[in-house]
């Protein structure tokens, strides 16, 4: 498994910029945003105050790109810990016109590992990273009795409810998840 898997099964783009999540670079326009997503009474962006957020916001205007960007990570491709959201990813998510350019693939990919080392030292008894990316180059490699990634489409679109019931019977009948090993 490889960063270059994550971008071809999950659909983005690998770019030049790297992803620093850095306190020190908090700044007057980070401190704004922040203030205007959080929930008031914990001081502090949750999942659930972003959701109420989003589905208030009537313009898609920079507000609403950042809103949305950052639901998205902290649901999909980079879930916390908690409910609480990581404010430090604000500091990229600043201005709006600059986010295509960061290199997220190897973000959410470092991301990943981090969370599968964690996970497999008993460091952490959550799992944390990108969950739907695990589960498709799995069946990826299931279905293909090895380890490769079709590139000729997104993995992520290709799969519909009739292609994973059928690899759900194939995985039952060998017993693929019960393997002791990972």
């Amino acid at each position: 498994m490889r960063e270059f898997d994550f971008e071809k099964v999950m659909g983005l783009p690998n770019s030049t910029e790297d992803v620093e999540c850095d306190m020190g670079e908090i700044n007057e326009k980070c401190t704004r945003m922040k203030n205007l997503l959080l929930k008031k009474s914990k001081n502090t962006i949750t999942l659930s105050s972003l959701m109420k957020k989003l589905k208030n916001i009537k313009d898609a205007d920079d507000v609403f790109r950042i809103s949305f960007i950052l639901f998205t990570i902290s649901t999909l491709l980079c879930p916390p810990k908690s409910s609480k959201i990581d404010e430090v990813l604000l500091t990229q998510l600043k201005d709006p016109n600059l986010i295509r350019h960061k290199n997220w693939v190897t973000y959410f990919f470092l991301y990943l590992i981090d969370g599968v080392r964690k996970f497999k030292d008993g460091v952490s008894r959550n799992f944390q990273g990108c969950i739907p990316f695990l589960q498709i180059f799995y069946w990826g490699c299931i279905s293909q009795k090895q380890v490769y990634v079709n590139r000729v489409q997104v993995p992520l679109v290709a799969w519909s409810e009739n292609k994973v019931a059928t690899l759900n019977k194939l995985v039952a009948k060998d017993k693929f998840f019960y393997s002791s090993t990972v």
